[in-house]
Protein backbone atom coordinates (compact mmCIF):
# COMPACT_ATOMS: atom_id res chain seq x y z
CA UNK A 1 0.00 0.00 0.00
CA UNK A 2 1.36 3.10 -1.22
CA UNK A 3 1.45 6.24 1.77
CA UNK A 4 -1.15 9.03 0.73
CA UNK A 5 0.28 12.19 -0.39
CA UNK A 6 -0.23 15.68 1.07
CA UNK A 7 -1.77 16.69 -2.07
CA UNK A 8 -4.28 13.68 -2.13
CA UNK A 9 -5.28 14.46 1.72
CA UNK A 10 -6.14 18.11 0.57
CA UNK A 11 -8.10 17.24 -2.47
CA UNK A 12 -10.60 15.00 0.04
CA UNK A 13 -10.74 17.54 2.65
CA UNK A 14 -8.73 15.40 5.03
CA UNK A 15 -6.31 17.07 8.01
CA UNK A 16 -3.06 16.57 7.54
CA UNK A 17 -2.40 17.37 11.50
CA UNK A 18 -3.19 13.95 13.27
CA UNK A 19 -0.95 12.42 9.93
CA UNK A 20 1.91 14.85 11.09
CA UNK A 21 1.11 13.64 14.76
CA UNK A 22 1.35 10.65 14.19
CA UNK A 23 4.38 9.96 11.82
CA UNK A 24 5.92 12.35 14.24
CA UNK A 25 5.52 9.69 17.31
CA UNK A 26 6.93 7.18 15.07
CA UNK A 27 10.42 8.38 14.14
CA UNK A 28 12.94 6.00 15.77
CA UNK A 29 15.33 7.73 18.13
CA UNK A 30 19.13 5.72 18.31
CA UNK A 31 19.65 3.95 21.69
CA UNK A 32 21.94 1.92 23.00
CA UNK A 33 22.01 -1.73 22.89
CA UNK A 34 19.85 -3.30 25.18
CA UNK A 35 20.41 -6.00 27.53
CA UNK A 36 18.20 -7.51 30.07
CA UNK A 37 18.35 -6.46 34.15
CA UNK A 38 19.64 -9.52 36.04
CA UNK A 39 17.31 -10.99 37.72
CA UNK A 40 16.91 -11.24 40.97
CA UNK A 41 20.01 -9.32 42.27
CA UNK A 42 18.93 -5.97 40.57
CA UNK A 43 15.26 -6.40 41.99
CA UNK A 44 14.19 -4.53 45.15
CA UNK A 45 10.58 -4.99 47.00
CA UNK A 46 8.37 -1.91 46.17
CA UNK A 47 4.79 -1.42 47.96
CA UNK A 48 3.23 0.04 45.15
CA UNK A 49 3.73 0.10 41.06
CA UNK A 50 4.52 3.87 39.60
CA UNK A 51 2.80 6.01 38.25
CA UNK A 52 2.23 6.21 34.58
CA UNK A 53 5.32 8.04 32.27
CA UNK A 54 5.20 11.12 31.74
CA UNK A 55 5.42 12.57 28.26
CA UNK A 56 8.50 14.44 27.59
CA UNK A 57 9.46 17.16 24.50
CA UNK A 58 13.23 15.16 23.16
CA UNK A 59 15.18 17.97 22.31
CA UNK A 60 17.51 17.59 19.52
CA UNK A 61 20.33 14.55 19.04
CA UNK A 62 23.28 17.15 20.31
CA UNK A 63 26.14 15.03 18.96
CA UNK A 64 25.91 12.05 16.57
CA UNK A 65 27.27 9.04 19.10
CA UNK A 66 24.28 10.48 21.31
CA UNK A 67 21.79 8.60 22.12
CA UNK A 68 18.18 8.42 23.82
CA UNK A 69 17.55 6.79 26.95
CA UNK A 70 13.80 7.41 28.28
CA UNK A 71 12.82 8.93 31.38
CA UNK A 72 11.84 6.85 34.04
CA UNK A 73 10.20 6.42 37.12
CA UNK A 74 12.79 5.64 40.05
CA UNK A 75 11.74 4.12 43.71
CA UNK A 76 12.95 6.64 46.13
CA UNK A 77 12.30 5.13 49.39
CA UNK A 78 9.01 6.32 50.29
CA UNK A 79 7.71 7.65 47.01
CA UNK A 80 7.80 7.45 42.88
CA UNK A 81 10.38 10.14 41.63
CA UNK A 82 10.95 11.16 37.72
CA UNK A 83 13.98 11.16 36.04
CA UNK A 84 14.02 12.81 32.84
CA UNK A 85 14.69 10.89 29.35
CA UNK A 86 18.92 12.40 28.15
CA UNK A 87 20.86 11.89 25.51
CA UNK A 88 23.84 10.37 26.38
CA UNK A 89 27.08 9.22 24.98
CA UNK A 90 27.23 5.37 26.27
CA UNK A 91 30.17 4.12 28.03
CA UNK A 92 32.40 2.14 25.85
CA UNK A 93 31.23 -1.63 25.66
CA UNK A 94 28.53 -0.63 27.99
CA UNK A 95 24.93 -1.84 27.28
CA UNK A 96 21.51 -0.40 28.96
CA UNK A 97 19.18 -2.62 31.25
CA UNK A 98 15.79 -0.54 31.32
CA UNK A 99 13.67 0.06 34.11
CA UNK A 100 11.37 -2.61 34.78
CA UNK A 101 8.75 -4.15 37.23
CA UNK A 102 7.47 -7.60 37.90
CA UNK A 103 5.36 -9.60 40.29
CA UNK A 104 6.38 -12.85 42.13
CA UNK A 105 3.66 -15.59 41.75
CA UNK A 106 2.17 -14.52 45.51
CA UNK A 107 1.80 -10.89 44.40
CA UNK A 108 4.78 -8.99 45.49
CA UNK A 109 6.19 -6.25 43.60
CA UNK A 110 9.45 -5.56 42.07
CA UNK A 111 11.68 -3.02 40.74
CA UNK A 112 15.30 -2.74 39.11
CA UNK A 113 16.02 0.58 37.84
CA UNK A 114 17.68 1.54 34.80
CA UNK A 115 21.36 0.98 34.37
CA UNK A 116 24.62 0.44 32.41
CA UNK A 117 26.07 -2.47 32.44
CA UNK A 118 29.28 -3.94 31.64
CA UNK A 119 29.56 -7.38 29.58
CA UNK A 120 29.74 -9.48 32.68
CA UNK A 121 26.46 -7.88 33.78
CA UNK A 122 28.10 -5.67 36.93
CA UNK A 123 26.44 -2.05 36.91
CA UNK A 124 29.18 0.80 35.05
CA UNK A 125 28.79 4.65 36.51
CA UNK A 126 25.77 6.53 34.27
CA UNK A 127 27.69 8.75 31.61
CA UNK A 128 26.27 12.80 32.02
CA UNK A 129 23.54 14.02 30.03
CA UNK A 130 24.11 16.30 27.34
CA UNK A 131 20.38 17.38 26.99
CA UNK A 132 17.42 16.39 28.75
CA UNK A 133 13.65 16.03 27.91
CA UNK A 134 11.31 18.20 28.92
CA UNK A 135 7.81 18.26 29.70
CA UNK A 136 5.88 19.54 26.74
CA UNK A 137 2.61 20.52 28.42
CA UNK A 138 2.78 23.66 30.99
CA UNK A 139 -0.27 22.89 32.49
CA UNK A 140 1.07 19.51 34.11
CA UNK A 141 2.32 20.43 37.57
CA UNK A 142 4.77 18.60 38.88
CA UNK A 143 3.22 16.85 41.69
CA UNK A 144 6.40 16.99 44.35
CA UNK A 145 9.69 19.28 44.32
CA UNK A 146 12.62 17.77 42.79
CA UNK A 147 14.57 14.24 45.22
CA UNK A 148 17.91 14.15 45.76
CA UNK A 149 19.47 11.05 44.20
CA UNK A 150 18.52 7.59 45.87
CA UNK A 151 20.41 5.75 47.52
CA UNK A 152 21.69 2.16 45.90
CA UNK A 153 18.74 -0.53 46.16
CA UNK A 154 19.18 -3.07 48.98
CA UNK A 155 18.60 -6.43 46.80
CA UNK A 156 15.25 -8.11 47.12
CA UNK A 157 14.79 -11.59 49.62
CA UNK A 158 14.56 -14.85 47.62
CA UNK A 159 12.04 -15.32 45.18
CA UNK A 160 11.43 -18.97 46.38
CA UNK A 161 9.19 -19.59 48.90
CA UNK A 162 10.32 -20.27 52.42
CA UNK A 163 10.84 -24.08 53.47
CA UNK A 164 8.56 -25.57 56.29
CA UNK A 165 5.28 -25.64 56.98
CA UNK A 166 3.15 -22.83 56.01
CA UNK A 167 2.10 -19.88 58.11
CA UNK A 168 -1.54 -20.23 57.45
CA UNK A 169 -4.20 -22.54 59.09
CA UNK A 170 -5.24 -25.79 57.01
CA UNK A 171 -8.28 -25.53 55.79
CA UNK A 172 -11.12 -27.23 57.90
CA UNK A 173 -12.78 -30.25 56.79
CA UNK A 174 -15.91 -29.73 59.69
CA UNK A 175 -19.28 -28.51 57.66
CA UNK A 176 -20.43 -25.56 58.68
CA UNK A 177 -23.08 -25.16 61.05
Amino acid sequence: MRPLSPSYCRARGWPLAPAVLFLGCTSPLPHPPYVQQPTPSALAVVPFPPPPARPEVVPNEPAKAAVWIDGEWVWRGRRWGWTAGRWVIPPAGASFSPWTTVRDEAGNLYFAQGAWRDPRGEVVPEPPPLALGTNGAASTPDPAPPLAPAPPLAPAPPLAPAPGPSPLPAPSTEPAP
